[in-house]
């Protein structure tokens, strides 16, 4: 008997799409059914190995950030949401965009599914691996504080520019001075006019803004209050710190 031939050596392709494949929708099929059943559909077809694998990844660390969030019985996604996160993040083939768009899946779990998480997806389809970087330090690291109308803000955060080079993995300046002005460009940086690099005195300012601090947030897979999520407080009055 003639024996099977792989003359392009695909068969362990395939095989690994094949398990790739069954492995996306596990999750999704308990949260909103609609949308896995057509991404099983959408990936059989259209997406490549390494596609499907990210999504996996995305779905496996949406389940661990929901479990750890109160977990997900009796909770859905909105479709629309399931649908472009998973569409979106899908590209992404590094831990850092990966774990952004589990966190923005986990978030839009909840009882009664709405489409909060909207603008959050159309921001971070735009960001890169060292702008997710730059804004978890930044948010991370920037005082927080509750304003006299009740919004979460930050403090101006001012450093050596030496410092964003760790933070990035990143030493081109010109490239980093393009992130940041993008960043500043999608309204993630405040105050001083935005966030970059000083021209002059080896400055780099790395304040974000409330809209960083809110995505910063849901992609922690977090949908609490960011004023609670943070711990922030109203600022202490100059008068009162001396008492």
């Amino acid at each position: 008997m003639e024996q099977d031939k792989d003359l392009l050596g695909i068969k362990p392709v395939a095989r690994a799409a094949e398990k790739s494949v069954d492995g996306v929708g596990a999750f999704l099929g308990k949260i909103c059914m609609p949308v896995a059943e057509e991404l099983g559909l959408y990936f059989q077809d259209k997406v490549k190995v390494w596609r499907a694998n990210n999504a996996a990844k995305i779905e496996s660390k949406a389940e661990e950030l929901a479990l750890k969030n109160g977990g997900f019985d009796g909770k859905a996604v909105h479709p629309l949401l399931a649908w472009k996160i998973m569409e979106n993040g899908s590209f992404a083939d590094t831990p850092e965009l990966q774990a952004v768009w589990a966190g923005l899946l986990s978030s839009s779990l909840g009882k009664e599914p709405d489409d909060s998480n909207h603008i959050f997806i159309n921001l971070v389809s735009q960001l890169t691996a060292i702008q997710v970087k730059i804004i978890e330090y930044s948010c991370l690291t920037a005082s927080k504080y509750v304003s006299s109308q009740g919004y979460i803000q930050a403090d101006d955060l001012i450093l050596e520019k030496d410092v964003i080079f760790e933070i990035s993995g990143c030493k081109d300046i010109h490239r980093l001075d393009r992130e940041l002005d993008h960043l500043t460009n999608l309204g993630l940086f405040g105050d001083l006019g935005g966030g970059g690099f000083h021209p002059e005195n080896g400055t780099v300012i790395l304040t974000p803004s409330p809209l960083s601090l809110h995505l910063f947030v849901r992609c922690c897979g977090s949908s609490e209050d960011p004023i609670a999520f943070y711990q922030a407080k109203p600022k202490t009055k100059p008068e009162q710190q001396k008492n």
